[in-house]
């Protein structure tokens, strides 16, 4: 935001004026700034314009967005800044520039279009050709180039020599029409908002010049280029290098002969044989604030957690506006999506804000809104669409069973999700936890809950006022696990309990019975709120998707990047697996661990614990472990003997595949053999669910660091030197704290550096990722390490004589 601070300037020249003249001394800082605004202004409705993916087909590319290439096009808008200053400059050099220009100038627009036509078009052509040269694509073009998906904040990607030599192509038709003495206002004004229309457009990834127009009249496909046409020189970069004419292109043979008919393809087939979507999760509004958290309202908000901006108050009038407008006209529309595996998932937005799930009057709209995106999924051949948030909700249609009820010839398999979501939940909870107090306990995520940990022998202390609900769940358990579900009120019951599950609001009076260290897991919409600063506080059910997701673009509402609510993963999950049951209603507790086995299988992983610290977290999960279970934070506690057998079972299917009992293998080759086999049984053993895994498997010849001596050495330099600086600087306390913190980062660093040298895989996590990376190596070298002392013994005792 800081940059824009240079637009200062002209902003306090037009205010003065405007206060202490009468009239304004330089009126070509009032046009800068509002030409400025305008391309702006521009950018961003082409940005809407092209992520409505709910408007039509006519997509050149069918990938998303990624985050990758969001990031990259972040600061787009630099070159309306430099070319701001650059007319600036160009004003304050010619004092002319301060007389009024006419509104409009005839000759004007005649001369500004010659000028474009014999001197940009041409000029900008040959520019973009030695642009892709080697030394010029290497060092400059290839960053414009490195966009694998247009989108119109693509066109100001670029770097500053590319940025200055456009500004000169766009400059010279409007500098030389007013040097001519015929420019104009509307000519400024129109010559370049319409450069950046053009731009905009040939940069976007949605075709928007219909095939039928060029077939009827064939000359006009050489005055103006299309989004299909520049989408060509993007993906063969020796072709089409015309800046709007593909005249140019004709004329100098570089012209791609594909240009045409990929085009007609697009237009004329636009609607037909779409591709289905394997997955939809049907999601709704939450709020007026978070409405405008969407791509196409936003994309680079919309890249990131929501949260409350201030820039976005301005825009809550018009936002609610549109609420009230989409209450009466607005129907189901696609918002976003993304590829897994070959299959293509789709988020779908029922037109309906948060609120309005909570008016009785409301209802039934909102469940016909629901059952016609559920049959329009069973039409196009959707096989899982799952429910979210408060459109499974139990009082508006049960969970889904009564549109599966209503319409029991279903194709598509209706999935509210919940049985992940109480997974997430019941995994997030340490192994040695003996009790736990639950809010919403009769909800359908609050009785799975109670019921799966009664199983494992934890205390549920179930806060609800209703005897009868309590009793009913209660029956439902085992009769030897009966006596662990009990049955409170108030809140008091539950002030020695440090763990606490809120599946229902909690204000902050009634958290201050909680003791202090307690942690707070949550399945309640919306969350509540962190008001005890000795306690720790979760986040909702969700999980990381698989690491090979492709075209992710958007941040699905607080969760950060590349993490979905457990719901959604959980219909995810259902479609993998290629489940045919409906999951609606009451959840089946006997099916939790199958799901969350399942989901583990396919990559999802579990977030960290939010308001946790790392350290924390691992160690209390470290501490609190059984000593025979293998231990990793997020991942399921495998027995230790399960993975010793597996070991063992993967490693001889190893040996005799490599032919480890050869005559003619020598000793380093037979050594090489057994560590190798070895290595891939310990990976194999693990199931691909840990990264650590699948990079041993796909690199097993990965090469020992060597590197681990010198650094461990500088680390002890490191303390050293934060020892001697504790003793003898002389500065405050404050200050000598300071340097320390510094210091201590910097060892924190350089560990990290060595434990990603040492960790399979280690150089691509993060250090979240990697301390749990590493906890499951550390164990599964253990298992290997305890097979293979076990065969020394072994051998030892059989190498000896017998008495």
């Amino acid at each position: 935001m800081a940059k824009y601070v240079m637009y200062g300037p002209l902003a306090a020249n037009v205010m003065y004026s405007w206060i202490y003249e009468d009239s304004y001394k330089h009126p070509w800082c009032v046009h800068i700034l509002i030409i400025c605004a305008l391309r702006g202004f521009m950018h961003q409705l082409w940005n809407s314009y092209n992520n409505m993916l709910f408007l039509g087909n006519c997509r050149i590319k069918q990938q998303g967005v990624e985050f990758k290439q969001i990031d990259k096009e972040w600061d787009w808008d630099n070159f309306i800044l430099l070319q701001g200053l650059l007319a600036t400059m160009a004003c304050l050099m010619f004092p002319s520039m301060d007389d009024e220009f006419p509104i409009w100038n005839t000759k004007g627009f005649i001369t500004l279009m010659l000028l474009h036509v014999m001197v940009s078009e041409p000029l900008y052509y040959w520019m973009h050709r030695f642009f892709h040269g080697r030394y010029l694509f290497t060092h400059y073009h290839s960053l414009h180039h490195s966009s694998s998906v247009p989108h119109p904040f693509t066109a100001g990607h670029a770097t500053f020599l590319e940025h200055l030599i456009l500004s000169m192509v766009v400059g010279i038709p409007i500098m030389g029409s007013i040097l001519m003495g015929s420019g104009s206002t509307s000519m400024i004004y129109g010559y370049v908002l319409g450069f950046d229309f053009m731009r905009c457009m040939g940069h976007s990834n949605v075709e928007v010049i219909h095939g039928a127009i060029f077939n009827k009249l064939p000359f006009l496909r050489y005055l103006i280029y299309t989004p299909t046409y520049h989408s060509l020189h993007h993906s063969d970069m020796g072709t089409n290098f015309c800046l709007f004419m593909p005249l140019f292109d004709a004329m100098w043979n570089t012209l791609n002969s594909n240009s045409w008919q990929l085009h007609n393809k697009i237009t004329l087939n636009s609607g037909k044989n779409g591709r289905v979507p394997d997955f939809v999760f049907l999601a709704h509004i939450l709020d007026v604030m978070s409405a405008m958290h969407i791509p196409f309202v936003n994309r680079s908000f919309a890249s990131i957690p929501f949260s409350t901006r201030m820039f976005l108050l301005p825009f809550w009038p018009t936002t609610l506006m549109v609420l009230l407008m989409m209450w009466a006209w607005s129907k189901t529309f696609l918002l976003t999506f993304y590829n897994l595996r070959g299959r293509l998932y789709q988020t779908w937005v029922v037109p309906r804000f948060g609120f309005q799930y909570f008016l009785p009057f409301a209802a039934d709209g909102i469940n016909k809104k629901i059952e016609e995106a559920i049959l329009k999924a069973d039409r196009m051949g959707v096989k899982v669409i799952s429910l979210a948030a408060l459109n499974k909700n139990e009082a508006l249609n049960g969970g889904g069973t009564l549109f599966v009820n209503k319409h029991p010839q279903l194709k598509v398999r209706v999935c509210h999700g919940n049985t992940l979501s109480a997974a997430v939940i019941v995994n997030e909870i340490p192994g040695d936890v003996k009790e736990v107090f639950l809010t919403g306990s009769t909800s359908k995520l609050g009785r799975a809950i109670a019921l799966y940990l009664c199983r494992r022998r934890v205390r549920v202390l179930m806060l609800t006022s209703s005897t009868e609900r309590f009793q009913k769940i209660q029956k439902e358990a085992p009769t030897d696990t009966q006596n662990y579900l009990v049955h409170v009120t108030k809140y008091q019951a539950a002030q020695n309990c440090k763990t606490w599950i809120a599946g229902k609001w909690i204000t902050p009076w009634e958290q201050s019975w909680a003791p202090s260290g307690t942690h707070f897991h949550q399945f309640v919409v919306p969350p509540i709120l962190a008001s005890r600063r000795d306690c720790t506080y979760g986040d909702l059910a969700a999980m990381r998707l698989p690491e090979d997701v492709e075209g992710l673009g958007s941040c699905e509402y607080k969760l950060e990047r590349g993490v979905v609510h457990a719901c959604h993963a959980g219909g995810a999950v259902h479609q993998l697996e290629g489940w045919t049951h409906h999951e609606i209603g009451p959840i089946d507790v006997d099916r939790i661990d199958l799901v969350w086995e399942a989901a583990l299988k396919h990559g999802f992983r579990p977030r960290a614990p939010n308001g946790m610290p790392v350290r924390r977290t691992i160690s209390s999960v470290v501490e609190r472990a059984p000593d025979n279970c293998v231990v990793v934070p997020g991942l399921m506690h495998l027995p230790h003997s399960t993975l010793k057998q597996e070991f063992v079972k993967k490693w001889i299917m190893g040996l005799q595949r490599c032919k480890f009992s050869n005559k003619n293998m020598s000793i380093f080759e037979r050594k090489k053999a057994i560590k190798l086999s070895a290595d891939t049984a310990m990976a194999s053993a693990r199931k691909g669910l840990t990264c650590w895994s699948r990079a041993l498997i796909s690199n097993p010849d990965r090469p020992v660091p060597t590197t681990t001596r010198r650094a461990s050495l500088a680390c002890k330099k490191i303390v050293k030197r934060s020892r001697r600086i504790r003793r003898t600087a002389k500065c405050g306390a404050a200050r000598k704290r300071q340097i320390t913190r510094s210091i201590a980062q910097c060892l924190v660093r350089k560990r990290t550096q060595i434990l990603k040298s040492l960790i399979p895989g280690g150089e691509f996590m993060d250090e979240v990722c990697l301390i749990e990376e590493t906890l499951d190596y550390i164990t599964s070298l253990r298992v290997q390490v305890d097979v293979m002392r076990s065969l020394a013994s072994a051998s030892v005792r059989a190498s000896e004589p017998h008495n």
